[in-house]
């Protein structure tokens, strides 16, 4: 590589790494207005990667992880809840997963070797896409699970539809919900949080349905 074309990755990187800040800023804007609108009713529970593991702690040899993991957003879980307590579910209690794909031709492919060239992947850039994916879960009857380790965790993605389809997401536990998903170049413009929000709530009202809840 030549001092040009060195020259000219490097300004690359620089214009990446400012896009990808003004992107987070935009998608935590969004995800503020939809699971703060007082219809959702919602709290925030946690936050969780996807794919790829959260960054290493401050005194651990980063220079020995995985390079994919300092890019923790490129597929996340952002959680939250309807519920007075973390550890116990009340009819009507219900959980939003958030979920960010940011590149679906990096995530969920064939990962065994972990030194492929980020440049030569199997799906271009060009041909992958962005999208949000939503996943609505709520416990069959009043319990005590632990909304994050038992209740989210334990639970299987469903498959994203595009109108409501209940599913169980974890038998054992009797948790049931539905997913769908929706494009990110959808939600660029005014309109985007009401949006998401009235196909949040179509979804969980048919969930409610589902369990018998009767929301006031």
């Amino acid at each position: 590589m030549d001092k040009i074309e060195s020259q000219a990755m490097f300004k690359q990187v620089r214009v990446a790494h400012r896009m990808a800040v003004a992107y987070y800023k935009r998608l935590f804007q969004l995800l503020k207005e939809v699971t703060g609108d007082e219809r959702l009713d919602l709290n925030f529970l946690a936050w969780d990667t996807h794919d790829f593991s959260r960054p290493c702690q401050r005194k651990s040899n980063v220079l020995e992880s995985w390079e994919w993991d300092l890019l923790p957003g490129i597929s996340t879980h952002y959680l939250f809840h309807r519920g007075e307590k973390i550890e116990e579910q009340s009819k009507g209690d219900w959980l939003l997963d958030c979920h960010v794909v940011t590149d679906t031709g990096v995530t969920g492919g064939d990962w065994n070797s972990e030194n492929k060239d980020p440049l030569e992947l199997d799906v271009t850039a060009e041909d992958a896409s962005s999208v949000f994916r939503f996943h609505i879960l709520a416990a069959c009857q009043e319990g005590k699970l632990k909304w994050f380790e038992n209740l989210w965790r334990n639970s299987y993605d469903l498959e994203c539809t595009e109108s409501p389809c209940i599913e169980y997401a974890d038998e054992t536990n009797r948790v049931k919900g539905c997913s769908f998903e929706i494009a990110l170049d959808e939600l660029t413009g005014e309109d985007a949080a009401d949006k998401l929000i009235n196909r949040i709530l179509e979804f969980r009202n048919h969930l409610d349905k589902d369990l018998g809840v009767i929301r006031k």
